[in-house]
């Protein structure tokens, strides 16, 4: 986790400390997701979100001895994904404006909120261990970011709509014990997006 504080702040660093053109902006933002996939290539097996098929047998044994592995793995996959989406962002306004440059930080922050959603919805984890008030934040922000290319767009990508119905579901569901969630699907209705 320390590490990918430490990339994050890197490069929201970078970027504050003068005014950059969009493609040097876009350097610093592949710099920061290459780090992060590194990252992420590095974690230990357990943790990997996709497991080897030839180690299934051997995942799924240790997934019965330490129950805890599919809860931790579902948190970590979900933080990192969130970043992976957090730093893909900031382009996403020159995307939206039409800029076909960015493709790659686009394909990275769109395949992430998905990726988001269905983590907090698949049956890996049972999602009311993951009640706390970051995980309504991390869910919400992925379904802001999907809404918001849903709502440029004339015919939305069914995946992204799927996934946006997904969020709102599993926000009403934790609703009662989470305030942020609770809020955000305010907000989601407000702007009618979900």
């Amino acid at each position: 986790m320390a590490r990918i504080a430490t990339i994050y702040y890197q490069l929201h660093s970078k970027l504050r400390l003068r005014p950059w053109s969009p493609s040097e902006v876009a350097e610093f933002v592949f710099h920061a997701d290459d780090q992060l996939a590194a990252l992420i290539e590095q974690l230990p097996p357990h943790l990997q979100n996709d497991a080897d098929v030839a180690d299934l047998f051997q995942h799924q044994e240790k997934q019965r001895q330490w129950p805890w592995i599919a809860t931790q793995r579902t948190s970590l996959v979900m933080v990192l994904l969130y970043y992976r989406l957090a730093i893909n962002r900031i382009l996403q306004a020159y995307w939206l404006e039409g800029s076909t440059n960015y493709a790659r930080a686009r394909s990275i922050c769109l395949s992430s909120a998905i990726g988001v959603i269905n983590s907090a919805v698949s049956g890996h984890s049972s999602f009311t261990r993951l009640r706390s008030w970051d995980f309504a934040m991390i869910i919400f922000s992925a379904t802001v970011t999907l809404a918001l290319e849903v709502r440029k767009g004339e015919n939305p990508d069914p995946q992204f709509t799927d996934a946006i119905i997904q969020s709102d579901r599993l926000l009403e569901r934790v609703q009662s014990q989470n305030k942020l969630a609770r809020e955000a699907l305010s907000i989601l209705h407000e702007l009618k997006i979900s």
